[in-house]
């Protein structure tokens, strides 16, 4: 995986980081990030960006809000961790997922997107194999494949489920 001792923290041009990739946005964003924008102005970033190299680009694998309250406050740079260029899709989902797992419970569609977007790289015994390392917590191959048959409906029944209008329960059957 990543070894913690190899990364540093750096300065990065905001218009070096592709924020129109989401590849790894698999989270609900606060639409208003103007406090969050307060708060770095007045005291500073505290918890810098995660970002990977893609060509001549960076894309963001954690850190979406900060990135967006930081182009409120007019800065021209960002703190950031840059990954590797040669991490793997994969890891790079892992990461991800785990940057946010092991802060907060994941909402039950956010849970959806990262087993969704971790199927296409593994089958569902492996994701259960390492989900308490990703998700903090153990998670058993049924319901693994449920969730993510449920992901891969199509975005309008992601919207319901997201808005309250569908349950699981439902979506699950549908997707049968």
């Amino acid at each position: 995986m990543i070894e913690i001792d190899q990364l540093s923290v750096k300065n990065v041009k905001l218009s070096d980081i592709d924020l129109k990739d989401h590849r790894y946005k698999f989270f609900d964003t606060q639409s208003d990030t103007d406090h969050l924008a307060r708060s770095i102005k007045s005291i500073g970033l505290l918890n810098p960006v995660l970002l990977r190299p893609v060509d001549s680009t960076y894309i963001v694998l954690s850190g979406f809000n900060r990135a967006y309250a930081h182009i409120k406050t007019n800065s021209k740079k960002i703190s950031a961790v840059i990954l590797d260029d040669n991490i793997s899709e994969l890891d790079g989902i892992k990461i991800a997922v785990t940057c946010v797992s092991f802060y907060r419970k994941l909402q039950q569609h956010e849970m959806i997107r990262c087993l969704t977007a971790l199927s296409d790289h593994l089958n569902p015994q492996e994701i259960s194999d390492c989900s308490v390392q990703i998700f903090n917590m153990p998670l058993n191959k049924r319901y693994i494949s449920d969730m993510v048959a449920v992901g891969r409906l199509s975005e309008s029944f992601g919207r319901l489920i997201r808005q309250g209008q569908l349950s699981i329960k439902a979506a699950k059957i549908i997707a049968r």
